[in-house]
């Protein structure tokens, strides 16, 4: 079902409308926890601790990435209205078994109430869903609150079908957390890796949990497993990916050159806390999913990893016409990301 109005003074009135119904139905019921696990880097790395989904033998694997969808009230009823209606179409073309939003999932205004909307339209494609917190999901809300991202992200846990974890307490950001893909014999064959970027890097406690999470995946499985990342701001690293390519006339995987890759930015992360190192060192990651730059689309193997700007979900906030839609990524019988392709909607 489609939701459309005769005009936009009725789409304006449903936004308004939902975001009362909404707090109405979930106001009652506000016992925020805040207080999550606390992690050590002795700690012993359990698998069982995380959720994972399984592959079916010989069908490709489906992740679709949506990003910077924005979702708020400062945009009128019909750019939320068409925004869920182009993730819907997205969906039902590319039939995922996983849906990753990589950041900036609401904003920039009441955000609470908007998580809510969020999460109950994904619950309604019935598909599993993980959710990075972005630069904006910590804005503004109704609830006094110091931490105001942690009531976001509460929220964002509380779906039927969501997978988003809070992650340990101690760790910086909000929804540090893995999801695990295993074949049918329950053996892991691919671990996606999530991270809360913040407003600005990845700091270094983070990157210790990453280099934790990739060691006990392999002591888990007996030997390496393939693993992807899923942040909101972009590497430090893509900023020499578009000085690489302009300097060697270079191309990305799909024959995009560096004036067509990038119309903005890259708006990186403000300091290099050593992630990509940590990729190389490991050989595990294979590639690297952000977004927040909402004009650029990118698919790049630099040093042997690809780096991939997921196309701008929806109308709320800014947008070129011909950059928006949704990314899929498919993996094979041996968790290998066999294939990134750019769904224009």
């Amino acid at each position: 079902m489609e939701f459309r109005f005769k005009n936009r003074s009725a789409g304006v009135l449903f936004t308004a409308l939902c975001a009362v119904v909404l707090f109405s139905l979930f106001s009652c019921n506000l016992n925020f926890d805040f207080l999550g696990d606390f992690w050590r880097p002795s700690d012993t790395f359990h698998a069982g601790d995380y959720a994972a989904l399984t592959k079916r033998t010989g069908v490709d694997f489906r992740i679709l990435q949506f990003t910077d969808t924005h979702i708020n009230a400062y945009y009128d009823g019909f750019a939320i209205e068409e925004s869920f209606n182009m993730m819907r179409k997205a969906v039902q073309i590319t039939g995922p078994d996983l849906i990753v939003l990589t950041g900036d999932n609401v904003g920039n205004f009441i955000n609470s109430v908007w998580a809510w909307q969020l999460i109950t339209f994904l619950d309604s494609l019935r598909v599993p869903y993980a959710l990075v917190m972005g630069n904006h999901d910590g804005d503004f809300t109704i609830f006094n609150d110091d931490n105001q991202q942690h009531i976001v992200a509460e929220i964002f846990s509380k779906g039927k079908h969501s997978l988003f974890s809070m992650g340990p307490d101690n760790l910086s950001g909000t929804g540090n957390y893995g999801i695990n893909i295993v074949d049918e014999s329950g053996d892991i064959i691919h671990g996606l890796i999530l991270m809360d970027s913040g407003d600005d890097y990845l700091r270094n406690d983070q990157i210790e949990w990453y280099d934790w999470y990739v060691r006990g995946l392999e002591a888990s499985a007996g030997g390496l497993v393939q693993t992807s990342v899923f942040i909101h701001v972009p590497p430090c690293e893509v900023s020499l990916i578009k000085e690489e390519m302009k300097a060697y006339g270079l191309t990305d995987l799909d024959g995009r050159s560096a004036d067509d890759a990038f119309r903005e930015g890259p708006m990186v992360q403000d300091a290099n806390t050593g992630l990509f190192s940590r990729v190389k060192a490991l050989g595990s990651t294979t590639h690297i999913f952000f977004g927040h730059d909402h004009k650029n689309i990118l698919n790049y193997q630099y040093q042997g990893v690809s780096f991939v700007y997921g196309l701008k979900t929806g109308y709320c906030a800014y947008y070129d016409k011909d950059r928006v839609g949704a990314v899929l990524v498919t993996l094979d019988d041996t968790g290998s990301i066999t294939g990134v392709s750019f769904h224009h909607l």
